[in-house]
């Protein structure tokens, strides 16, 4: 038999071996259990018949198995390697990317106004040079905040000669679903020492579920108290409490920052997480 064949034959009798398994167990147990009980017996099934020699090849016919279920198509395990690594990829590169092309936008239309937005990078490049004039108990929460790349994006009030002060923190995502969880408490923790603090998500398709509805708004057992003072969706999202559908001009975030922007110089104290901003 030759390399191809043999490694066909594993392929076949492994996507077999899988499934049988996986349709057997599923009966009774979740996907998750099921799965890996499916993982692990046709491991030991598969190089009881082939061998421990062929174990490599076991392996990447099992991992074949379980993306044709998932997916419908069978695909070889350097292909899953190079999608992998091309979707990690993406993940790491598209976020930035999301973060910088929401700058550029939202600062277009705030161009005759004193408010801007700056990347980490930015505002890491500010504070070196010193341009940034918060006072020092500001400086410390916003350090800390910069080492643990807590917030992806930073608003400030210009005041002339490239100087500003920060009055605010964004975290952008793609999905609601990247981090979020993680991202809620050092939201919690801008709020409480009076600093804006929003999410910007290209994806909001699952702020429909109630879960991370109360994350953002709160109210539920698990999350009694609102996550961000807002959250606003580019799609797939209704204005609901603390959510906003942004609509072509990145209303009404944008009239939000304005606003905030000014109560925080007035009145800096009043901006809590009980700060409420109206759709209108």
């Amino acid at each position: 038999m030759s390399f191809t064949q043999q490694q066909k034959r594993i392929v076949d009798r492994c996507v077999e071996l899988y499934t049988d398994i996986f349709n057997e167990m599923v009966v009774d147990a979740d996907e998750t259990d099921a799965q890996r009980n499916a993982i692990a017996r046709s491991f030991v099934d598969a190089i009881s018949e082939f061998g421990v020699a062929h174990s490599t090849e076991v392996w990447r016919a099992i991992q074949s198995a379980h993306v044709k279920r998932k997916s419908g198509a069978l695909i070889d395990a350097d292909t899953i390697s190079k999608v992998s690594s091309a979707n990690q990829s993406w993940n790491k590169s598209s976020g930035h990317a999301f973060e910088q092309s929401f700058c550029v936008k939202v600062n277009s239309s705030l161009i005759d106004t004193n408010v801007k937005f700056l990347l980490q990078r930015e505002l890491s490049k500010a504070i070196n040079s010193n341009e940034i004039l918060n006072k020092s108990r500001d400086m410390d929460i916003i350090n800390g905040w910069l080492q643990s790349s807590a917030f992806d994006v930073y608003s400030i009030i210009e005041s002339g000669g490239g100087k500003g002060t920060v009055f605010g923190c964004v975290q952008c995502k793609t999905s609601i679903r990247d981090r979020v969880t993680r991202d809620r408490e050092p939201s919690l923790q801008a709020m409480s020492s009076h600093f804006w603090s929003a999410a910007v998500v290209v994806d909001g398709g699952f702020l429909q579920l109630p879960k991370f509805t109360a994350m953002v708004n709160g109210g539920s057992a698990d999350y009694p108290k609102n996550g961000w003072h807002g959250m606003y969706s580019y799609s797939d999202a209704d204005n609901n409490g603390r959510i906003f559908a942004l609509n072509d001009e990145l209303e009404p975030l944008v009239k939000h920052v304005i606003t905030v922007s000014k109560d925080w110089q007035e009145e800096r104290q009043w901006i809590d997480a009980d700060k409420v901003f109206s759709i209108l």
